[in-house]
């Protein structure tokens, strides 16, 4: 590209006026423009090379830097296509070292940074500033990505012929072209400097930023360079207008919730005009917040919603034998849409939009708007199962799935493990319950009825695991082969058959109600001592001596005894569209004969050190040590733990026993089970059944009134202590019985 250059004579009157055409700044515009048709008129129009395309001498950036970083995802295709370099270097001062993918992942444009990891984009790549891909995907992307990002970091390491885990052949910009300025979304890996007190690591990225956070975090970091931009003029500040609201209030989603149900009515009625007239009154309230999510995608999806619960309904009202056809009723309604104001053309598009999205196709995640949807469902179905309306009860769970189903993750499984969660905090009769929703379902010839019905028949472990019906012409006999178990369970089982007397029995989980006063009824299990909570840096240190002790006693002797185990479990919540851990518990046999537990916080947010540490000794004991773990269904537990550590945790490892599977293969011989059971289930079923039970352990079972319970608030409740250390403690004393059965 020839790029006009200074001349030597004295400029004329004319050469003032007309100064000469700024190529390169031009490219740069028509690479960012949302306007498909601007960059390929501008390359055939100036004959722009793809020298021209790949030159960063201009202003430090090159045309796919700027259309990575405006989203404009036409012209990052059409640059790809055409050879530009995908991981072209930035050379400015404060971007120095960034690829086009960094500019994609700063703005956040997911379909952009798809693109670019599809094409192999490096991601092996440390900027000036201490960031790379990963860092800043992880607090500007859903796991998902950042997931596919570590796993890209890993093939190109071995495509490069180096080892996965090693930091061999990454290119670090920061070590020669740091800029000197402090940044968010550091890379602990490459971080170059002791970490300091106040500084905030997770998921190894130390000071991950918000969205709220990133406003005008440069300046505050670096108040030496406040002047770096040119400082605002009077005249600007009267132009800025007041900031936007977040997001609707509570008693304006009241509001939205009464005229959704109107649109409801309307359809159930065919009342075209009340239809129209009820979304614009929703199109108002929400044009009126002026807010930049995608509200009307919301709104669409909201009233395909509607339109399929109304086709439900319709279909149980047996009285009623005529049946409205749902979508000729929204295309008379967009009729009144005609050619008006703002609002009705709003209410068009909504229209319009609802009758396009499919079942198959919808947006990857929740937004906030449908997640406080959703939640409310929850409540709605939580009060029906509790006043026993079950007919209430099947609406509010299958708007959920409705709604879930136009997204294109892998919602299945979450939902599956909610859905377990809300039925075992209830007091109610889960078979019956199950049996009274999956009588509704097959009333039902739809595709969300069969979901539903899929999900209540399905028990919930990282990956579902069916476990085989027994034949029915057999049922009275005992199948010990529907489930084989893993080698190291089996021999694990016989060694501690060997040593019986280690052995725990149900009453030391059956103290009196003084002992344990946060157990709301005398029938219920207890822990035979307070748990404790490990929430400093004494009390870690305490509890890593009585781990050490267990692995001490796993290095001595032949038998395989009970005190040589540890069991564990979690528990987490929920926060935007994450899974965080708010807590982990233990428990170990002493030598009294009598189970201990410990909680440990992990939501310690102002405590570096005690964060430190506690990764170290979770490192320790899940990765490192060879000390025996129990758990229950545990692969979603440790997926958490790999997250909260920063480091993978096989769970395929022999020192690891999933309580699960086996609760699941001793009551497939005396049950007739069709999946694999909760913990709340196999418990009861062991108190039952035991081989040594008593009369005196009839009635009694575990209490989940807690695990709904809010887990990330501090401090937590002597009754959610009691429940924590409970869930880990009744570990060891269902692993004695189960060995005993066998």
């Amino acid at each position: 590209m020839k790029v006009p250059s200074a001349s030597t004579q004295t400029p004329s009157v004319s050469d003032d006026i007309n100064p000469p055409f700024n190529i390169p700044k031009h490219l740069r515009k028509a690479a960012g423009s949302k306007n498909p048709e601007a960059l390929p008129t501008f390359i055939q129009t100036h004959s722009i090379t793809l020298s021209d395309l790949d030159d960063t001498t201009y202003d430090g950036r090159g045309a796919l830097h700027m259309a990575a970083w405006t989203g404009a995802i036409e012209n990052v295709t059409l640059l790809l296509d055409m050879g530009v370099d995908i991981n072209i270097i930035a050379t400015r001062t404060h971007n120095y070292g960034k690829s086009p993918i960094f500019f994609a992942a700063t703005r956040s444009r997911t379909d952009v940074m798809n693109l670019l990891l599809d094409r192999n984009a490096n991601v092996r790549i440390v900027n000036n500033k201490g960031q790379s891909v990963y860092s800043i995907a992880a607090s500007h992307f859903a796991s998902s990505m950042v997931d596919r990002i570590l796993q890209l970091e890993k093939a190109q390491q071995i495509q490069n012929g180096l080892d996965a885990d090693s930091l061999d052949g990454w290119a670090d910009y920061r070590k020669s072209h740091s800029d000197g300025c402090v940044y968010g979304d550091l890379d602990l890996r490459f971080l170059g400097r002791p970490l300091a007190d106040d500084d905030v690591v997770k998921d190894f990225v130390v000071n991950p930023t918000t969205k709220k956070s990133r406003k005008g975090n440069f300046a505050r970091n670096n108040p030496h360079l406040n002047d770096w931009r040119q400082p605002k003029t009077e005249q600007d500040d009267k132009k800025r207008l007041p900031p936007k609201p977040d997001f609707i209030t509570g008693e304006e989603i009241d509001k939205l919730e009464e005229l959704w149900y109107q649109v409801r009515m309307g359809l159930l009625d065919s009342d075209s005009w009340g239809i129209f007239s009820t979304l614009l009154s929703i199109v108002q309230l929400f044009d009126g917040k002026k807010m930049n999510s995608s509200w009307a995608l919301d709104c669409a999806q909201r009233l395909k919603l509607e339109a399929i619960m109304s086709s439900i309904e319709q279909e149980s009202n047996q009285e009623s034998e005529v049946r409205t056809d749902i979508s000729s009723i929204l295309s008379e309604a967009s009729v009144f849409c005609g050619n008006g104001d703002r609002y009705a053309v709003l209410v068009k598009r909504i229209l319009t939009k609802a009758g396009e999205i499919s079942d198959e196709v919808g947006c990857t995640s929740l937004t906030k708007y449908e997640t406080i949807q959703i939640e409310r469902f929850w409540t709605g179905a939580e009060i029906a199962l509790n006043s026993e309306r079950y007919n209430e009860m099947f609406v509010c769970l299958i708007k959920i799935v409705i709604l879930l189903d136009t997204k294109t993750g892998p919602w299945m499984f979450d939902l599956s493990i909610r859905l377990q969660t809300f039925f075992e905090s209830s007091d109610a009769s889960v078979d019956y319950v199950k049996r009274e929703l999956e009588m509704l379902c097959d009333s039902y010839d739809n595709r969300q009825s069969t979901l539903l019905r899929k999900l209540l028949s399905k028990s919930i472990d990282q990956h579902v695991i069916p476990v085989k019906r027994l034949p029915q012409k057999n049922a009275n006999k005992k199948n010990k082969h529907n489930h084989s178990l893993p080698v190291h369970y089996t021999s694990t089982i016989k060694l501690l058959q060997s040593t019986p007397n280690t052995l725990l029995s149900w009453d030391v989980l059956m103290s009196d109600c003084s002992a344990s006063p946060y157990v709301s009824s005398s029938n219920y299990l207890s822990l035979p001592s307070r748990p404790v909570f490990v929430d400093s840096l004494e009390d870690l240190e305490f509890l890593q001596s009585k781990l050490h002790g267990v692995a001490v006693r796993s290095d001595s002797g032949v038998d395989l005894t009970l005190d040589r185990f540890v069991a564990f479990d979690t528990e987490w919540y929920t926060s935007s569209s994450s899974t965080e851990l708010a807590t982990i518990q233990f428990s170990i046999l002493e030598e009294e004969g009598i189970p201990s537990s410990y909680v440990v916080d992990l939501i310690c947010a102002d405590d570096t050190s005690h964060h430190l540490m506690t990764c170290d000794l979770l490192r320790w004991l899940f990765v490192e040590s060879d000390i025996n773990l129990i758990g229950f269904a545990y692969k979603h537990d440790l997926h958490l733990l790999s997250t909260y550590i920063g480091q993978q945790i096989t769970s395929s490892s022999p020192k690891y026993l999933d309580l699960q599977l086996l609760a699941a293969h001793q009551m497939m011989g005396e049950e007739d089970i069709s999946s694999l059971p909760g913990l709340k289930s196999s418990c009861d079923h062991f108190l039952r059944f035991s081989s040594v039970a008593e009369k005196t352990w009839r009635g009694y079972s575990l209490s989940k009134k807690e695990q709904c319970s809010e887990w990330d608030r501090r401090p937590l409740t002597p009754s959610q202590l009691e429940y924590a250390g409970l869930d880990a403690a009744v570990l060891l004393v269902l692993l004695s019985d189960i060995v005993r059965a066998k």
